[in-house]
This record gives structure tokens, sequence and C-alpha cells, in this order.
């Protein structure tokens, strides 16, 4: 028996997802929040557990305070990672030689943001990326106790950056904060 290759995995709902052949009714959030809830941040080298829910939630935290009522934003915020639920991450070192890895976790994205969110704006992205790499320098703070790694030339977080908790859920926990700001907002929004 042979069996046909194809690019495809198969989610935790059952769904067969293919990055190459995008279909919008693949992506369910269900599967977004139970494999962002399992997937740590860093490949996993962190001193404790810390999902990508988590720090997707961080970040629409962040929106949060700088963007009060701006649901939208708060919802890019939420979903920014979003296309790591069917592609995995790659380390900034190795998306910079890999683009072809990039131009698929862009497209990947960019689906998801119009199926939940709408068009985006570049503005919109804009502030979504600044609050994650804000983000970014705020769990480097609290899960390493360094203001910037060697590499990093930024500033240190900013104050409520600084001050988000960054408590490294149990996955479950995680998946289900995730499920909660999500249906929250996707309210908020209609």
């Amino acid at each position: 028996m042979t069996f046909e290759k194809r690019p495809s995995i198969c989610t935790s709902s059952g769904i067969e997802f293919n990055p190459f052949d995008l279909d919008p009714e693949m992506i369910v959030t269900s599967d977004i929040a139970h494999a962002l809830a399992h997937i740590c941040r860093y490949m996993g080298h962190c001193p404790r557990f810390y999902s990508v829910a988590e720090h997707s939630l961080n970040v629409t935290r962040l929106l949060e305070f700088d963007y009060p009522g701006n649901f939208k934003l708060h919802l890019m915020g939420l979903l920014h990672d979003a296309s790591e639920a069917y592609l995995f991450d790659l380390p900034r070192p190795f998306k910079k030689i890999m683009p072809e890895y990039r131009e698929i976790e862009s497209q990947v994205q960019s689906v998801i943001y119009k199926k939940f969110v709408g068009e985006t704006t570049e503005e919109e992205l804009k502030l979504v990326h600044e609050a994650d790499r804000d983000i970014f320098r705020g769990e480097l703070l609290h899960l390493w106790g360094r203001k910037r790694p060697y590499w990093w030339t930024e500033d240190p977080p900013s104050d409520y950056a600084a001050r988000i908790g960054y408590t490294g859920f149990p996955a479950e926990e995680a998946r289900a904060l995730f499920s909660s700001k999500l249906r929250f907002l996707n309210e908020s929004l209609s």
C-alpha cells in the first residue's frame, strides 16, 4: 500500500490543514487556542513553561492598556502568532536565512487575520508588532532576569510591559484563558 505524500497536518480537531492550499474553513479558533497553549515560547528554552498563548494574551493586555476600546487591534494582538498553530515558529536567526518559510508564514497569518479580523492596515500591523516587541523585552526581564540579551540593543520594556505577569500557566489554563479572551473580543466586535 502506498500513501500520497501531502504537506499537511492533522489538527487537534481532526482537520487536515495544508499551508500550500489555504482554505479559511480549515482554520478554526479551537485549533489555534489548543496549539498555542501547548507550544512553549523560545523553542522550549525558557526557565519554565511559558506558552505562545500566554504571550499572545500579554500582547493583547498591552494593546488594551495603550488603545482602550480598540477591539479590532486587541484581537489582532491575540491572533498575531496564530500561524504558529499550523507552522510552528522558527527562531529569528533561522527565519532570516529562510525567506520561503517567512513567506508561507505570512500567507497563513494573512488568511487568519482576514477570516477573524477582516482587513488590516499597515498602521495596525505596526502597532501590534511594537506591542509584541515590548512584551518580548518584558519576557526577557521576567523569565531570565535580563534587560536585554547580548545580541539585542533595544530599550528595556515599557513600565506596563514590565509589570505584566509572566506567569507560565499550564497549557489547559492558557487555552481556557485564550479562548475566553477570543470569545469576548469576537462579541465586542459584533
